[in-house]
């Protein structure tokens, strides 16, 4: 474990503090380690939302047609929170889970540029110009991240059931409806 950021050192605390209780209390912990997840009703202080918030009010004439993006060059895997959900749910009750570390992820890493590009189409915006603005660039970025939660499919049966086109359309659509 090497945190790069204090939202990392959260989860690491987080995550030995279930340890500790387990081994200290008996207590069952399903211990989770939760990759990118997006869909309707994600606030705008994410990445993807973001730009999904930004294009929403270009459809709505509230902005011009100047997308304002971060690093688009890094890779992510990103799931479908509804499946992120399931996925924790399927942890939680499946009766052999005894302090397990599961990666929750999808399985297809994508560079950010994917995300961008597919809400600028899913949307029908034409000529949307992608303008890098430095303050989403984080101080210490992590270029690559993609889990393995194949441990967590093989106990559970996990299988993610939305794709990433109807999680970033109902993204879309959930600002769109959502913007007055």
């Amino acid at each position: 474990l090497r945190p790069v950021n204090p939202y990392a050192v959260t989860k690491i605390a987080q995550d030995l503090i279930g340890y500790v209780y387990h081994e200290s209390y008996g207590l069952k912990v399903v211990r989770t380690r939760a990759f990118n997840h997006e869909g309707p009703r994600r606030e705008k202080v994410f990445g993807i939302p973001w730009y999904a918030y930004q294009i929403a009010r270009m459809m709505k004439g509230f902005q011009d047609k100047e997308l304002k993006i971060g690093n688009l060059e890094t890779v992510r895997v990103v799931m479908d929170v509804r499946d992120t959900v399931r996925a924790y749910y399927l942890a939680m009750i499946h009766p052999e889970v005894k302090n397990h570390i599961f990666n929750i992820c999808g399985d297809t890493p994508r560079k950010m540029q994917f995300f961008t590009d597919k809400l600028i189409e899913l949307s029908g915006l034409k000529n949307v110009e992608q303008q890098i603005h430095k303050p989403f660039w984080r101080p210490h970025e992590i270029y690559y991240q993609h889990g393995d939660s194949t441990n967590h499919s093989e106990l559970t049966g996990f299988k993610e059931e939305y794709d990433i086109e109807t999680t970033l359309h109902d993204l879309l659509m959930y600002w769109v409806t959502k913007i007055d």
